[in-house]
């Protein structure tokens, strides 16, 4: 019997892993034993982990986790803000396509309501703009509305903001309801205030830094959310390690910047992420950095859950992003381009299967790595989802084309997690073949502080 292309092997000196690119099944062998020793008996375990000749798995059916409802809502309450960072697409898309203003009262009210009345299973709100601390009549109302909860009711609930505004009132609110607060920072001071610039264009590091020492002296979770590009890509090491030295973050978010604007862009940084991706999922690791977009698709790979989509939430269960005029839509670029919007939560009698069921809701959630001919024999293809819709769109000027950093980076982060699991999973018997349970395959990175 022999394998079959799906399945990949890596090894050492000692072990040899197998690892089907479809199921995302794992089994190790001692070397010995896979060069010489392999039995009939063996060969049916490989067998049914769909790893030989002639017998491959299925593919995922889009039946199986198309989304059903919300499970993470972005809640823009104006695009406004306070600082001037020269890469910032939601100010990039508001100024050039349409949206000026900010949320109403009675927006807000109608967006709470759809995403917990007509909604079910929202788990994860982000407050987000913009900058959301220029809008404190919201963010209070957000936080009343949380008292009329169950408490089992509540999500997680994440803040981003730049950092350079401090209310002291809000402070008791972010703690009461164990809010993440995310702050924007580039790095140390030379590279921060290279793109991260107030009004006047100066430099806003001493502003950030005070206000993430207020909010950890406050007993808050912090974590940095760094846009990843030619300022900064050089250094990502020493920033990860100053992070966590200097202000114990519980994660990175590490943002891969838009093509447009692309001021943060050049070829050498392209290269990097097209070809050295695992460094930054290795100091993450030696930091204890729970790095946010990087391991999600990890994370899955690692339970044996397929994550299909480019920009998805949860398994059966999307994003949307609401605009400060009651818009939702399925990414807050596109939708202040007037594209992929799902109606408005002012529409009392929309329902979830209004949303589910419009054209451009079904468009979104067909893009997936099944579909493509191109991603059926690639190692990233249950975990992938052909990288950034809107990346592509800006790319290739249509969703439904591969986001062509988003490849790169999922067949270097596979290549990372079995690296991983090679080294780190132990086989306690070398006559047998070693299948790692789910708790194994997730002790190989720093665990999520969000379980």
């Amino acid at each position: 019997m022999k394998l079959n292309d799906l399945t990949l092997k890596r090894q050492d000196e000692k072990t040899v892993l197998l690892f089907n690119q479809r199921n995302l099944e794992i089994a190790l062998l001692d070397k010995d034993k896979y060069e010489k020793h392999l039995q009939e008996s063996d060969w049916r375990i490989l067998e049914q982990l769909c790893m030989t000749e002639g017998k491959e798995p299925k593919q995922y059916r889009l039946s199986d986790s198309f989304p059903t409802h919300i499970s993470k809502a972005y809640l823009l309450f104006g695009t406004d803000c306070n600082i001037d960072c020269k890469y910032c697409t939601v100010r990039y898309n508001a100024e050039k396509f349409y949206y000026r203003g900010s949320m109403s009262k009675e927006t807000l009210t109608n967006s709470l309501r759809f995403l917990f009345e007509v909604n079910e299973g929202i788990e994860h709100i982000t407050l987000y703009g913009g900058e959301p601390l220029l809008h404190m009549e919201q963010l209070q109302q957000f936080f009343a509305y949380l008292e009329t909860l169950p408490k089992n009711k509540v999500p997680r609930i994440d803040l981003i903001t730049n950092g350079t505004i401090i209310n002291q009132k809000l402070l008791y609110s972010l703690n009461k309801w164990n809010v993440l607060v995310l702050v924007s920072l580039d790095g140390e001071e030379e590279v921060h205030d290279t793109f991260r610039i107030d009004k006047a264009g100066k430099g806003t590091y001493q502003k950030v830094v005070s206000g993430i020492q207020t909010y950890r002296d406050a007993g808050l979770r912090v974590g940095v959310s760094l846009v990843l590009g030619k300022h900064n890509y050089k250094k990502i090491n020493e920033i990860c390690i100053f992070l966590k030295s200097q202000y114990d973050i519980v994660s990175i978010g590490l943002t891969l910047p838009h093509m447009e604007p692309d001021v943060v862009l050049n070829d050498e940084f392209e290269e990097f992420l097209c070809s050295q991706y695992s460094q930054i999922l290795d100091v993450c690791q030696q930091q204890q950095l729970w790095f946010e977009q990087g391991m999600k698709r990890l994370l899955a790979l690692s339970e044996k859950t397929p994550y299909i989509y480019g920009c998805p939430a949860t398994p059966q269960g999307c994003m949307i992003r609401i605009l400060p005029d009651g818009t939702m839509t399925l990414c807050e670029n596109m939708g202040l381009r007037n594209l992929y919007q799902l109606g408005n939560v002012s529409m009392q009698q929309l329902k979830m299967d209004d949303v589910i069921n419009s054209e451009d809701f079904q468009k979104w959630y067909n893009r997936c790595t099944n579909g493509n001919i191109e991603c059926q024999n690639c190692r990233g293809y249950a975990i992938c989802g052909m990288g950034c819709p809107y990346d592509a769109y800006l790319q290739n000027g249509t969703i439904f084309s591969r986001e062509r950093r988003g490849c790169a980076i999922t067949r270097q982060a596979v290549d990372w997690y079995l690296a991983r699991m090679l080294k780190t999973i132990c086989i306690s018997d070398i006559t047998k073949i070693k299948i790692p349970n789910i708790k194994e395959r997730k002790c190989v990175f720093v665990e999520c502080p969000w379980n």
